[in-house]
């Protein structure tokens, strides 16, 4: 296995969408639909990079990014947010909060891909 990606998104299709292209490429890969879930799955795992969306049910994907990014066990994990929130204010918001990528919905399997591989590569340097 490259490495173990947690995926965070309140939409099934989405989450399993790519759960199985990234499976296909190599990563495993755990899936969480809340903020709750995944903060029990990095506890239980050791996560490599977070694909989050921003609008979740509870504790919404801005405010996780921020306490992930403030936690020091957690703050050098990459953070890729996929959402359908484009306007630059959304994105100017999320590499605020500290994600290092942002990516819109719809979006492209290649897109994720390549963003998930160049910020792996960027931790291990």
């Amino acid at each position: 296995m490259k490495a173990r990606i947690l995926v965070v998104d309140d939409e099934r299709d989405i989450l399993f969408l790519l759960r199985d292209r990234l499976v296909g490429h190599g990563y495993a890969v755990e899936v969480a639909m809340d903020v709750l879930q995944a903060k029990a799955l990095l506890e239980a795992k050791k996560i490599d990079l977070i694909v989050l969306d921003i609008m979740l049910p509870g504790i919404d994907g801005y405010e996780f990014c921020r306490e992930l990014k403030n936690n020091p066990q957690t703050k050098q994990i990459p953070v890729i947010m996929l959402t359908v929130r484009g306007f630059s204010e959304d994105k100017k918001k999320g590499y605020a909060v500290g994600a290092n990528a942002y990516l819109t919905k719809p979006f492209s399997g290649e897109k994720v891909l390549e963003t998930v591989e160049k910020l792996l590569q960027e931790r291990v340097q």
